[in-house]
């Protein structure tokens, strides 16, 4: 534990400082949004009210946490992990996977983020339609395969892989099928190819007390429970 408080500290020196957008409530005057056990946020939904969040939504369960992004590492990622851990919020971190960069360099730059020792939950692979490079799909699903792999073997448990329904059935079914699923669709209960989503991403534009801009909203699925997400 002591190497990884270091490893923090060393980390919020490269931080920029804590970001205080947005100024006023953004969702103000909108209904609070219901039916849904987790958020996960990054450097886009700005300042989070962590107090107001942990309190004042008793559904929530978990957030999980942008660490990498496509070109760039979460500004707001070690605040928002230790703000989180705090308040005992049960916390994980996902990483958006980038076809133009190598796997290594890939898994390199989220192990430096995302100390094992700090997280609660599984750690997410976050694979769209922007982790393609000029649209060539021919290594993808080998080169995704490779980067769970790195994850399962650091630590020490399975990645969930989290994508949007269309491109989880065209691209990787049902090559991760064994994995634990986290499936966007923002119109209905996702369907797979050959396996049973754990989580549904059923919003992007949620309103949720303590965060003042949208937020994805996060429901379980098809018998899965918080255990499930959960570091083995």
């Amino acid at each position: 534990m002591i190497a990884a408080i270091a490893v923090m500290v060393w980390l919020n020196r490269g931080q920029k400082r804590y970001a205080e957008w947005p100024q006023t409530d953004l969702k103000a005057g909108e209904p609070f949004s219901t039916g849904y056990q987790g958020v996960d946020i990054s450097q886009y939904q700005g300042r989070i009210f962590w107090d107001t969040l942990k309190k004042q939504n008793p559904e929530l369960q978990f957030v999980y946490l942008r660490a990498v992004g496509k070109y760039n590492k979460d500004v707001n990622y070690v605040h928002n992990l230790n703000q989180a851990r705090q308040l005992g919020i049960k916390v994980g971190s996902y990483h958006f996977f980038n076809m133009a960069v190598p796997v290594a360099w890939q898994m390199a730059d989220f192990s430096r983020m995302v100390i094992s020792e700090l997280q609660d939950l599984r750690p997410v692979l976050d694979v769209e339609d922007q982790s393609l490079c000029d649209g060539d799909t021919t290594h993808l699903v080998d080169s995704v395969k490779k980067m769970a792999v790195l994850m399962e073997q650091h630590y020490h448990c399975k990645p969930v892989i989290y994508t949007n329904q269309n491109f989880y059935n065209d691209y990787l079914a049902p090559h991760f099928n064994d994995y634990p699923l986290w499936i966007a669709n923002y119109s209905k209960k996702p369907v797979v190819k050959g396996a049973d989503p754990i989580l549904w991403q059923k919003s992007e534009t949620g309103h949720v007390r303590g965060i003042w801009t949208d937020v994805d909203l996060d429901q379980f699925i098809n018998g899965g429970t918080l255990r499930d997400l959960q570091r083995k």
